[in-house]
């Protein structure tokens, strides 16, 4: 739940253990080069799950906002954060792309089900 790898296969992106209270960092691995680095998303924390976006520069990031409240964020690989849904009702989890990267598939846990479409991120 922690971790994903790039369409492309070239690239891991890493976060620490599933929603533990700790800031929401990001450990980028070069997997052809070697190459580390960590992207720092800012007063977020909570790391639930994330998953690259189809194309590869970008990921998305379920984390808690400053308040606390689960949002599902769009990071880019320069580290720029785009909350895209904030839910207060439900647990929020993964997201995957779809394939065209046009469309993004999140899972949500409540009583009762419903989806959401997200458009023009």
């Amino acid at each position: 739940m922690n971790w994903t790898l790039s369409s492309d296969g070239h690239t891991l992106a890493l976060a620490k253990k599933h929603r533990t209270p700790l800031a929401a960092d990001i450990l980028l691995a070069d997997l052809q080069g070697g190459k580390q680095r960590t992207l720092l998303l800012g007063n977020w924390f909570s790391i639930g799950c994330l998953d690259f976006a189809a194309d590869g520069k970008s990921i998305w990031v379920n984390a808690a906002s400053p308040e606390g409240v689960q949002t599902m964020l769009h990071v880019t690989l320069s580290g720029k954060v785009i909350p895209a849904l904030e839910e207060k009702e439900m647990d929020l989890g993964w997201a995957i792309p779809s394939p065209n990267g046009r469309d993004v598939a999140i899972w949500m846990s409540a009583a009762s089900s419903n989806a959401y479409l997200l458009e023009d991120f």
